[in-house]
Formats: C-alpha cells, structure tokens, sequence
C-alpha cells in the first residue's frame, strides 16, 4: 500500500523513526503541516532510559484551509543509531 502514497507521507515516516506511510497518513491527514516555527532549548527525556531529549517546537498547519500554528511541548527526539549528526522523533506528537 505504501507505494501508491504520495511521497511526502513516506518522507514524513521516515523523520518519526520509520513510521510506514500508511500510518504517518491515519494519525496526521486531518492537517498538513507547513513549517517548524520555532525550535525552544532541548532539555533531558524524563525517562532516561530513552536516550533522548525534549525538544519543544512550535509548528504551523493548515487544516480545513484555516492555518494556524500549535506549540508542541513533548517532541521526544534521540540520535539515530550509529549516525552521528542525525536525529529522529520518537514521540510526543
């Protein structure tokens, strides 16, 4: 089913750790997401054993044809696995 997605929900998945297309698609088509507004000081995961950090942004979507811009306070982020440099979201959206 994946391939018949248009690209950007694979693009999308592969930011939130490899999340499929289909999926990316079932949680998040009711808005598309525009642009990260702003990104606040990352602070430690709470759960430690995470390996990750709080990353709190504030984002602008569009839905209904209305935008708008949302703060999200519990983007959990961590390193990819032996990518030095590269981050994924892990959680919190």
């Amino acid at each position: 089913m994946e391939d018949k997605l248009p690209v950007y929900w694979l693009k999308a998945g592969k930011l939130m750790e490899s999340l499929p297309a289909d999926k990316m698609r079932e949680r998040f088509s009711d808005r598309k997401f525009l642009r990260t507004v702003s990104i606040d000081p990352a602070a430690p995961h709470p759960i430690p054993k995470t390996k990750g950090l709080i990353a709190p942004c504030t984002v602008e979507y569009e839905k209904d044809g209305q935008k708008g811009k949302r703060k999200l306070n519990t983007i959990g982020v961590r390193q990819v696995y032996n990518q030095p440099g590269r981050w994924t979201i892990f959680g919190g959206i």
